[in-house]
């Protein structure tokens, strides 16, 4: 009886804890409501990482920026300025750019080498 409970409640629960991340990325969640539209491209050299995702909604930029400023300044990043993000050597900036339907995301992931 204590297996079956634990099933069916691991079934339930862990979904809802389940988290999509920006590809490229380790703990940047892909905010519910955006689909990423391009394959990532990465780009290395001795002195940093690039990493570009391209995304789309309906959503409203307004809650795209407040969903990821929240988010990330509890992932302990720090807000430079609006949408561009900078935590240790890494930094992190979003760009949207919007029609009267839709909304194109561009979030560009800075890692320079120490």
């Amino acid at each position: 009886m204590r297996f079956w409970l634990i099933t069916v409640l691991g079934l339930f629960i862990f979904p809802a804890l389940a988290q999509t991340f920006l590809p490229g990325t380790e703990d940047i969640p892909l905010m519910k409501g955006l689909t990423q539209v391009e394959e990532t491209a990465s780009f290395d050299n001795p002195a940093e990482r690039m990493v570009l995702i391209e995304a789309q909604t309906k959503l409203p930029p307004k809650k795209i920026s407040q969903f990821y400023k929240e988010t990330l300044t509890n992932l302990g990043w720090t807000e430079k300025k609006a949408n561009t993000f900078e935590r240790g050597n890494d930094s992190f900036s979003i760009e949207i750019i919007s029609s009267e339907k839709t909304s194109q995301i561009q979030f560009r992931l800075s890692q320079r080498n120490p």
